[in-house]
Formats: C-alpha cells, structure tokens, sequence
C-alpha cells in the first residue's frame, strides 16, 4: 500500500511538474520577444534612459531580462527533467545565489520606484538640486542593487556549515543554503526585510499616491478627469497586483515555515507558491510598456510597418478590423 501510495505520489508531481513546464515556456516566449523589442527600444532612443523617471524603470527592465532569459530557462530545465541538472552542490550553491539577489533586487528597486513616483508628482523642483538628486534618486537605486548582491555573497557564498541541505528533487534544491536552515535569525531577517518589507511599501505606496493625486485635485477644487487617471491607476493597480500575488503568500508561509518547520507548509509552498515569483520578471515588460507612453507607439508603428511591408509583398491585405 505505502508503495502505491508513493508512486501516486510521484506520478501526480510529474504531471505537475509537465504542466508547469508547458505553462512557463508559453509565458516566458513573448515575455523575451517584448524584452527585446523594448531592449532595442532603449538602445535606439538612449535619451529616454537618461531622463530621471525611467532610469529606476530601465534598471529593473535588465534585472528583470536577465532574470526572464538566464533563470527562467533553468526553472523550466528543471520541469521538463523533474529533477536538478547538474545534480551538484556547487551547482545549487551559484543557483541559490543567483535567484534569490535577482529577486531581491527586483523586490527593493519596485520598491523604490513606487516611493519615487511620489517625488517626481508632488516635489520635482526638489530632485533640480544635485545633493538631493544624488540622495532621493541615486543613492536608492544603486543601494536596491548592492545591498542584495553583498548580502547574498555573505550569507550564501561565505556562510558555511558541516553539511549539506541541498534536494535536488525539488526547485532551487530547495534554497537549503546553510544560513536558511542553521540560522532562524537570517533566515527570518532574510524572508521578513528583503521579501515582506519591500512588499509592503509597494502596495502602499501606489495606493496612497493614487489617494494624494485625488486629494490634492479636490483640494485645488480641480474637476476629476477619470480618463487622465485612468492609466496611472492601472499602472499601479497592475505593479501593485503583480507583486502582491507573486510574493506576499510566500512571505507569510516562509516566516511561520522557518519558526514552527511545518511540513504541509514547507510542501505547498515548495510545490506551488515558489512558482509565482516568476510571473514578476514574466510580466514585468506588459507594466513598463504602461509606463513608457512612447515605447508603445514606437512599437505600435513597428507593427504596422511590417503588416505593411507584409501587404505590399503579398500584393493583398486584410486587416480583420485591427487598428495600429
């Protein structure tokens, strides 16, 4: 009975793995064909980096690509074998370290950008000084992306023990690196501040900007026009969203799994709740083609033009009702 009962068990994970497998490799393909459209975008127009609102965006556009065409691909490798190849020590150790500072990263520089949003609507002329430029715009961005890599390279390359935790069955080998599981100190500082707190200030940040533009229309007794704040609300309702869904259910489960070891907790959340931090650096270029007004319509024309050139080829067009 307890043989059957296991390959059940192992039948039923293989179909999920299968699935997942199939549903990343159909999310990831247009997700890397938007990245390098708007990767020659960016290459084509480089004063629209310099310009200092998409300068966080840009920097969490390559984290996000890189993250979308280098760590995703091994998710899915994962999937399609059901198992960690290479099966190696080594191999999980640079893993770990990979994903985990990607994510963080993406994490704290959403973060920012939500609360520099604020800054740039309500108190522009202030970043026109250079020290203040330096210290609200500069310094944060360049800290989202320190900070994780330095603290990774401690905390996973550094941080030793006797033994090894890794499960090669399992995603990231089960991020069992020796500081998550001989330390409920980092481990819970790890799950509570690079994962919960950035969490936190995204969702609340983009919901109060869009309360304080409301405010100060009323206070200034100027008429609400919905459509103008139609697409900065979507913006943040989708960053908000994207973020809320992918991270906060596993922040809640990592910090009560490494408090109390749980097992049904550590199973579900290694079997499904892992799975939806990738849907960030998934749907990452959709929220920055909402955010980058041009880079739409750069792309819209593209689109056009080789339906056109496509046309002219075939002699022949039918457009089927869509607008360019």
């Amino acid at each position: 009975m307890a043989v059957n009962n296991t390959q059940l068990s192992n039948n039923s994970k293989s179909t999920s793995n299968y699935i997942k497998y199939l549903v990343f490799m159909v999310l990831e393909i247009p997700s890397v064909i938007l990245y390098v459209a708007i990767l020659i975008y960016f290459i084509r127009h480089c004063s629209v980096i310099k310009m200092l609102h998409n300068v966080g965006v840009f920097t969490l556009f390559v984290i996000s690509f890189i993250q979308a065409s280098c760590d995703l691909p091994i998710v899915i490798h994962f999937y399609r074998l059901g198992y960690v190849s290479p099966s190696t020590a080594g191999f999980c150790l640079w893993w770990t370290f990979f994903d985990f500072t990607l994510n963080t990263i993406s994490e704290l520089l959403m973060a920012t950008i939500s609360i520099q949003r604020h800054i740039f609507v309500f108190h522009s002329n202030m970043l026109r000084v250079r020290k203040k430029r330096l210290l609200f715009h500069d310094v944060p961005i360049i800290f989202s992306v320190a900070y994780p890599i330095l603290l990774y390279i401690g905390l996973i390359l550094i941080y030793r023990c006797d033994r090894d935790y890794w499960d090669f069955s399992t995603l990231w080998c089960a991020g069992n690196a020796c500081y998550a599981m001989e330390s409920k100190f980092w481990s819970a500082y790890d799950w509570i501040v690079n994962n919960g707190v950035p969490v936190f200030i995204i969702l609340l940040a983009n919901i109060t900007l869009i309360l304080r533009v409301l405010c100060q229309k009323r206070r200034l007794h100027q008429p609400i026009s919905w459509q103008k704040q139609r697409r900065m609300t979507l913006q943040l309702f989708y960053i908000s969203s994207l973020y809320f869904i992918s991270w906060l259910p596993n922040v809640i489960i990592g910090v009560i799994k490494r408090i109390s070891k749980i097992f049904a907790m550590i199973e579900f959340q290694s079997n499904y709740l892992y799975d939806f931090i990738y849907l960030v650096c998934v749907f990452i270029p959709y929220i920055i083609l909402t955010m980058i007004p041009e880079l739409k319509n750069w792309i819209r024309r593209i689109i056009f033009r080789t339906n056109k050139y496509y046309c002219a080829s075939m002699n022949s067009c039918e457009w089927n009702g869509f607008i360019f």
